[in-house]
């Protein structure tokens, strides 16, 4: 049933997890693995399942998600629009986070930009933490 709803191309694919830092000594006890694994957990699925293309997966983590949402800022690579780009290898995405052991950055993601500045360079999470609740205007 997971892999039916995931297949549907209408279906966004969102997280009520939180930004937490990778250093686990920053941190208080076990987080939900989602809090570092939601997303790339999707691409993988989607590559290795055949659920969606990786323009589709894209989107439905991205464009389709904000906008069902109202987020009319951000979502799309559009000029005025706010820079929230992720770069990663389609071929080797991974969530690598699990129950017991959550603090595990995922594979295959090289960058993190939020509003256009780095919040994961060449594989390592910055010091900056930009991660901010987004309202909907």
């Amino acid at each position: 049933m997971v892999e039916y709803m995931l297949s549907q191309p209408d279906v966004s694919i969102g997280s009520d997890g939180y930004a937490l830092s990778f250093d686990s000594a920053l941190n208080d006890g076990k987080p939900h693995p989602r809090s570092f694994g939601t997303f790339v957990r999707f691409l993988k699925l989607a590559r290795e399942k055949q659920l969606c293309s990786l323009e589709t997966a894209v989107n439905r983590i991205t464009g389709l998600t904000a906008g069902r949402i109202g987020l009319t800022d951000r979502g799309l690579l559009w000029e005025g629009l706010v820079a929230d780009v992720t770069v990663f290898d389609w071929n080797t995405v991974a969530d690598t986070a699990t129950y017991q052991e959550p603090f595990q950055k995922p594979i295959g993601v090289h960058h993190v930009l939020m509003d256009g500045r780095f919040a994961v360079k060449n594989g390592v999470q910055t010091a900056d933490r930009l991660g901010k609740i987004l309202l909907k205007k």
